[in-house]
Formats: C-alpha cells, structure tokens, sequence
C-alpha cells in the first residue's frame, strides 16, 4: 500500500504591523489557509483590517502585513504588502 503525503495548504501570517509614523504600536498573527501566496496576502489584508488597531484617523497610520510560508509546504514564495 502507497502513502501519499498531502502538504497543507496553509501559509502562516507571520504578523500584522501597525505603526504610528515610525513608532510600531501593536503586531497581531492570524493562521491562513489558502491556496496561492496571492490568495493568503489578500485574507491577511482582510484579517488586518478587522484588527481593533487599524486605525486609518491614528497620525501617518501604516499597517505592514507579511505571510510566511508554511514550512511543509515546499518553496511557496513570501509576499509582504502596504496597507
């Protein structure tokens, strides 16, 4: 009987920065599933904007969402984006 390993398909938010300016005030993770990197950056967009610190009237707000991949998973790429 063969076995078949099934790779997870989740990535890993690796955080959720927010920053005032250049202060950093809070990081938040969540967990992904998805399919693609693109597919995981556009949840992680998501899941920031709903955190109690996205806050766009906080002076010269920045918020810098990163996923990781998950390291099951072979070569999957790193995205990283703006908000």
């Amino acid at each position: 009987m063969e076995a078949f390993l099934e790779f997870p398909r989740s990535y890993r938010l690796g955080c959720a920065k927010f920053y005032s300016a250049d202060y950093l005030f809070a990081i938040e993770t969540f967990l992904i599933d998805a399919e693609s990197c693109g597919e995981a950056l556009a949840l992680a967009r998501i899941y920031a904007e709903q955190s109690p610190y996205f806050n766009p009237q906080i002076p010269d707000f920045a918020c810098l969402i990163r996923v990781r991949q998950n390291p099951l998973v072979p070569n999957l790429g790193e995205p990283e984006g703006h908000l």
